[in-house]
């Protein structure tokens, strides 16, 4: 699944110039030149019904190869998105399984963007905790407040590919305050949304590497989730364990990628029995990297 590239979206103005609508799809002409023309008539239920027609259109467009700007544009509009999620939240609008996914994904990448519009942000967490409540009042659990478990939901299941998602989750998780933070949550929300399998989860941390914090707190979160997946890995069988790092291992033989921290400096103290089976791999024949 492709980024949603809002690098070109600068505000959500109306788009009134029919001469400049080039959309990649006709459908998505058809939906654009509605847009301009419900948004000049400035009447609540023809916007509600421009919307309930053309929601998934508008989702299935921002997901484009290249991305859609004229559907980025509606997407992070007020009038479009408020009257979305007051449809959601009354359910005169549910969200199909994929579209949930391409929800999830759209509200990933805009609150990675520097410059993004906080309104529009907070309307699009209100979508996605409506679309995934059940996973996201589970983490709230965790004494973490709707916006950080939408957020961690949203990456978790923006895509079907685990290792990504996961890799996603720990971004989230890097931009948190240490305070929410801490070794225990971190190992309670893998439990809950990236135990499976471990292997993909430690995989996604083990190649998640980087250094350019912009506060020690930020470098601390860091480490606490190396040792929060560490923790969830020496809970594992030895056998569990063995996978674990041998996948990882024949992974990083392959790759030129630079790795979180070197295996044999995992303290063997904290984590005896992973130790263990490094030394195992290690006498079977692997490089331990």
């Amino acid at each position: 699944m492709p980024t949603v590239d809002f690098s070109k979206f600068t505000s959500t103005k109306k788009m009134n110039n029919e001469q400049n609508i080039m959309p990649v799809i006709q459908s998505t002409k058809e939906m654009l030149d509605d847009y301009a023309a419900v948004l000049s008539l400035n009447d609540r239920e023809q916007l509600k019904t421009y919307v309930r027609r053309n929601w998934s259109l508008v989702i299935d467009a921002c997901m484009e190869k290249g991305s859609n700007m004229y559907a980025i544009t509606v997407i992070t509009s007020d009038q479009f998105l408020s009257t979305l999620r007051s449809m959601v939240c009354s359910s005169d609008i549910v969200f199909d399984p994929d579209r949930v996914v391409k929800f999830n994904k759209i509200c990933y990448d805009f609150d990675r963007i520097y410059n993004r519009q906080p309104a529009i942000l907070n309307m699009m967490i209100d979508i996605v905790f409506e679309n995934n409540r059940q996973i996201a009042q589970t983490l709230m659990g965790f004494n973490l407040n709707k916006d950080t478990a939408s957020k961690l939901v949203a990456a978790r299941y923006s895509t079907i590919d685990t290792r990504v998602a996961f890799k996603r989750v720990i971004r989230v998780i890097q931009q948190q305050p240490k305070e929410i933070m801490t070794e225990q949550t971190i190992v309670d929300i893998f439990g809950k949304i990236c135990l499976s399998p471990v292997t993909d989860l430690f995989i996604a941390m083990m190649f998640d590497v980087y250094d350019g914090f912009n506060s020690s707190e930020q470098n601390y979160v860091y480490s606490t989730v190396s040792n929060a997946v560490l923790d969830v890995v020496e809970s594992l069988p030895n056998d569990g364990i063995i996978k674990v790092i041998s996948t990882y291992l024949n992974m990083k033989a392959e790759t030129d990628s630079l790795s979180r921290f070197m295996l044999k400096s995992i303290n063997i103290g904290d984590y005896p029995r992973i130790n263990k089976a490094i030394d195992q791999l290690e006498f079977m024949g692997y490089m331990i990297y």
